[in-house]
């Protein structure tokens, strides 16, 4: 009777920390439902002046939640973009842009954007009202971004490896 119970305690001590070890991860960074990838997450506000990061820096590439905030008193919203510039290009070239851009108060409608920076997928132009937060997912390639939180106004680069 010792004997059966020995190999049903290893077998419970053995379940016990497997469940364990388990649920430790289950305070990680978010899983991505597809294929089992750890998803970054970041937080980007926007607070009048200026672009504020909180997150990995760099990025690791793959999936990633940006929870975008407008802390600022600017309202009714701000619009807010995210900036994959192309190879070899750089983050300075996207701010001498803007500064060309906004040079006299008559330039800010801006027709044309620079053929070597893309807005990434279902990031572009959208609005936050003051106050309001919006949460948008975007798979990243390795590569040279921007955090455009204000059309040009607040710009912050961003390095994802």
């Amino acid at each position: 009777m010792k004997l059966r119970t020995v190999p049903l305690i290893i077998c419970l001590t053995v379940l016990a920390t497997v469940f364990a070890c388990d649920s430790a991860d289950d305070t990680a960074a978010p899983k991505d439902k597809t294929n089992g990838s750890v998803t970054a997450a970041a937080a980007v506000s926007y607070d009048g002046t200026s672009c504020n990061y909180d997150g990995p820096d760099p990025l690791p590439a793959g999936p990633a939640t940006f929870t975008f905030t407008n802390d600022s008193d600017e309202g009714p919203g701000i619009l807010w973009f995210l900036w994959e510039i192309g190879e070899g290009h750089t983050y300075d070239e996207l701010v001498a842009f803007y500064e060309a851009q906004f040079a006299t108060p008559e330039s800010v409608d801006i027709q044309e954007f620079p053929t070597w920076a893309r807005v990434v997928t279902g990031t572009g132009g959208r609005e936050i009202d003051r106050g309001d937060s919006l949460d948008l997912d975007a798979t990243l390639a390795a590569g040279t971004y921007a955090l455009d939180c204000e059309l040009g106004i607040a710009l912050r680069p961003l390095k994802v490896e």
